[in-house]
């Protein structure tokens, strides 16, 4: 006996349109999602409203703690303690972080700036005289005229 030859059997239409339900596969999900969401409120309505209550007492206490600590901190204050420390700190010599650009320790800093003062007077003394602090050439001054006025 021979063995049979199988033959396929197409389908008699050639082309099909594909069907696509994506849309309405998203819409199924939001709908269940919505369902799901109704169910677990009529169960555990109770639940989420009690963990509501207790979350707004528990911030309605932290508040008040707040406002305990601001109030008791008011009545610490002492207002001639206050002014004291703040002139204190008014009449406190302001000593910038840089010299030149440069961060450099504070007390470097104090040093540098006395020696610009010092270096300052000494160039505004630069050409007076030492006690009187006098020019010693007057402008517009000619030599004979210097030595008639020094020299008598």
């Amino acid at each position: 006996k021979e063995p049979e030859v199988k033959t396929r059997i197409t389908e008699p239409v050639t082309i099909r349109i594909k069907k696509h339900a994506a849309r309405m596969v998203i819409l199924r999900a939001r709908k269940m999602k919505k369902h799901r969401r109704k169910r677990l409120w009529d169960r555990m309505y109770l639940k989420f409203r009690a963990s509501r209550l207790r979350t707004r007492k528990n911030s309605e206490i932290a508040f008040r703690a707040r406002l305990a600590d601001k109030v008791a901190q008011a009545r610490k204050f002492d207002a001639k303690e206050y002014v004291r420390t703040y002139l204190e700190e008014f009449h406190k010599p302001l000593i910038p972080g840089t010299y030149q650009g440069k961060r450099l320790p504070q007390w470097l800093i104090i040093e540098l700036m006395e020696q610009d003062k010092v270096k300052a007077k000494e160039a505004s003394l630069e050409g007076k005289t030492f006690t009187t602090q006098e020019d010693i050439v007057k402008p517009g001054e000619t030599v004979e005229d210097f030595i008639k006025r020094t020299w008598k």
